[in-house]
């Protein structure tokens, strides 16, 4: 289940992010001073091939995590994301439906209704 950091970080001159964590998923939204939902990114199959979905009013953004492991017999290279055509959106939107029972419900249905509208268009 995605669970709120509580001391989520903060950059001056962002919307305040809440960030909410499972095993498996990261789900960062950015809110208004009514803390209300304007943007996400959400970050799943941590561990394996990692994926992040990011979301804004002006569209979205899919790519593969590459964590910087990559590189035997040196340092960890700073995490960085990289382009990538393939997105399941009806899975990633079962396995969001999976893991957010604990999330408050504006965030919830927020995200929940942008990975409808991304599965639609995906399976059309």
């Amino acid at each position: 289940m995605l669970l709120e950091l509580k001391n989520a970080r903060q950059i001056s001159g962002e919307n305040k992010r809440r960030w909410f964590t499972s095993v498996d998923m990261d789900l960062i939204t950015w809110v208004d001073i009514e803390n209300k939902p304007i943007n996400f990114e959400l970050c799943y199959d941590k561990g394996l091939n990692e994926k992040s979905l990011r979301w804004s009013p002006s569209g979205f953004v899919h790519s593969a995590v590459d964590d910087g492991e990559n590189n035997p017999g040196k340092y960890k290279s700073t995490p960085i994301l990289r382009e990538t055509s393939h997105f399941e959106a009806g899975r990633v939107h079962g396995l969001f439906l999976a893991e957010s029972a604990q999330l408050p419900d504006e965030i919830k249905n927020f995200v929940i209704a942008i990975l409808e509208n991304l599965t639609l268009s995906y399976t059309l």
